[in-house]
């Protein structure tokens, strides 16, 4: 495969990274012992018998957020032809990519009083929707890099 033709799947791999890493949000994202709740319920809350026991998370809504952004200014990239694009996407991906991976030391602080304490003492483990988040995030922002850095 030429060079050429390389640069141009690395824009459309971009963008498509952006969309997968985005939908991670409604796999499991963290959780306790196999319990667990999606990256939607962490970012938006949820209520459990009648308790509010996570509520809306800016910076968890944020997580899956970027790398979406990332997609789309990728997208705009590609058809602009436009290499300061590709990095400002490299770098809402790389952000995306970091808030999930921080996901457990936060995902917990905008719920109940009582739940917040609770959850800080358990061990809180990233669950496959978080992996695949970062994993995504990570190519996304590896093909806008290479697509600056090969040369035509």
């Amino acid at each position: 495969m030429d060079k050429k033709m390389l640069k141009k799947v690395l824009g459309y791999v971009a963008v498509a990274m952006g969309v997968l890493a985005f939908l991670m949000i409604f796999l499991k994202a963290g959780g306790l012992d196999g319990e667990g709740y999606t990256g939607f319920e962490i970012a938006f809350g949820v209520e459990e018998m009648g308790v509010q026991v996570l509520g809306f998370n800016f910076l968890a809504f944020l997580a899956y957020l970027l790398p979406l952004a990332g997609g789309v200014v990728a997208l705009f990239a590609m058809l602009k032809n436009n290499s300061l694009l590709y990095w400002i996407a490299a770098g809402l991906f790389v952000a995306g990519a970091i808030l999930v991976c921080l996901l457990p030391t936060y995902w917990y602080t905008a719920g109940h009083e009582m739940m917040k304490d609770m959850m800080k003492a358990m061990d809180i483990e990233v669950m496959i929707g978080g992996v695949l988040a970062v994993v995504f995030s990570v190519l996304g922002a590896v093909a806008c890099v290479l697509k600056n850095v090969l040369k035509d």
